[in-house]
């Protein structure tokens, strides 16, 4: 089967931008009362938020292994387990994120409510863990398209993910990682023509 890391990659993305747009989580650190209100109007849309979020992560790591594959047999052993150790940390921080969530909304629909303290807290841990832990998991998978150099990926490519590098590592992290989104499915694109331009 051809294209593999361009559907994981494309469809991270798709599920990913999914599950946000099912929950509408767009604030960052909301008060306590906005929290709750969440919980409380979201509801079932949260769970449904978190199932597509948990297959995203599940091809965020079959991305990253495949990329991994394809760095280890050109004999790039750091950056293989850059990709392999970056898609699993990133989707392992962003799986939790989803979780405390998708907590907060089964204990707000099945278990008559939730305190406001306790909404902020699943809210503000799923804000930290997706917006500012998540990103350096994705710094490792970036990294390791920089480390590998021009025999894999464009000239302008590497450029384009050593600044993104840069990006998921700063204070501002949580407002550049949605790039990744973008970033995964073109470097899947890109890894899948390297792949058929060996086999022909």
């Amino acid at each position: 089967m051809t294209r593999k890391a361009t559907l994981t990659g494309s469809a991270f993305t798709v599920l990913l931008a999914a599950a946000v747009l099912t929950m509408q989580n767009f604030s960052f650190m909301p008060s306590q009362a906005e929290a709750i209100g969440f919980f409380e109007d979201r509801g079932r849309l949260i769970t449904w938020g978190a199932f597509f979020g948990g297959i995203a992560c599940f091809c965020l790591i079959w991305f990253g292994a495949l990329l991994a594959h394809r760095l280890q047999s050109n004999a790039f052993p750091i950056a293989a387990g850059a990709a392999l150790g970056g898609s699993v940390f990133a989707a392992v921080a962003t799986g939790l994120g989803f979780m405390f969530l998708a907590a907060g909304a089964e204990r707000t629909v099945l278990g008559g409510g939730i305190p406001p303290e306790v909404a902020a807290i699943l809210y503000d841990l799923a804000s930290v863990s997706v917006g500012n832990a998540a990103p350096f998991g994705f710094a490792l998978l970036t990294a390791a398209v920089v480390i590998s150099g021009r025999e894999h990926f464009p000239n302008w490519f590497i450029w384009a993910s050593g600044v993104l590098t840069i990006g998921l590592i700063s204070p501002v992290n949580y407002a550049v990682v949605a790039l990744t989104l973008v970033w995964i499915p073109v470097s899947g694109i890109w890894l899948d023509q390297i792949v058929e331009k060996e086999t022909v």
